[in-house]
């Protein structure tokens, strides 16, 4: 792709020569000829004299430089959005496989894509354009959103309330118990039920491998837009 078109696709101001050939985006350190970088930290800015990338995303007050440079407010989102015209990730197909075992009380909306072997349980609502893979769990009574993803090994447990455009990664855990225990006279430990739910908002994405507990009662809720990291435990309320 011509630089040209690259930046008017990011909405980049261009200084330097708009003809020169992009293959790809690539971090400034191991950026070749044909690469675009970019610079958003200020401590880094030595090293935009000296990367081999043809081009270097850069923000509006940058010094100027002899390499080309595509000029933006928020440089690390204009990267970001580099990345998007030089990737596509794989994108599954719609429909259900076989082996996926669905309750017949259960509602998916159109444009399901439902990998091997996901299990989902009666009295289950999931919206439009949802994406199972492999070995995801939905429990009992779950209400789940539009463009849902979930990665292999997702678990969503009962009851629990999911939002419009939530991705959860690879085996994280939407409602497990939490740590309730009540102390006996004989000094050993009587497990609450926990009969909370969690309630995830829209847009929310989750990390992998991290869980999300519910509480004795009430709801553990993550608001609009959160972004929890890998490995994270949120206790139940």
């Amino acid at each position: 792709m011509q630089l040209s078109d690259v930046a008017a696709r990011l909405d980049c101001i261009l200084k330097g020569d708009g003809g020169i050939e992009i293959r790809g985006v690539v971090g400034i350190d191991e950026a070749e000829a044909g690469h675009l970088t970019f610079v958003s930290n200020p401590k880094y800015a030595a090293k935009a004299r000296t990367t081999k990338a043809s081009a270097i995303i850069v923000g509006l007050d940058f010094p100027e430089i002899e390499r080309t440079t595509l000029r933006s407010g928020n440089p690390y989102l204009s990267f970001a959005r580099a990345v998007e015209l030089f990737y596509s990730a794989p994108v599954p197909q719609s429909g259900i496989d076989p082996s996926a075992r669905i309750a017949s009380s259960a509602q998916l909306g159109q444009g399901a894509s439902v990998g091997p072997y996901v299990v989902i349980e009666d009295d289950v609502q999931i919206g439009a354009n949802c994406t199972l893979h492999p070995f995801v769990h939905i429990g009992r009574g779950a209400r789940i959103g539009d463009n849902f993803k979930a990665y292999s090994h997702v678990s969503v447990r009962e009851f629990c309330r999911i939002g419009n455009n939530v991705i959860l990664q690879d085996g994280a855990k939407i409602g497990t118990d939490g740590f309730g225990y009540a102390k006996k006279d004989d000094a050993s430990y009587y497990k609450i039920v926990q009969s909370g739910i969690v309630v995830l908002e829209d847009d929310v994405e989750v990390g992998a491998n991290a869980t999300i507990d519910r509480g004795t009662i009430g709801e553990t809720r993550v608001r609009r837009g959160v972004k929890i990291d890998n490995l994270v435990q949120v206790a139940g309320a």
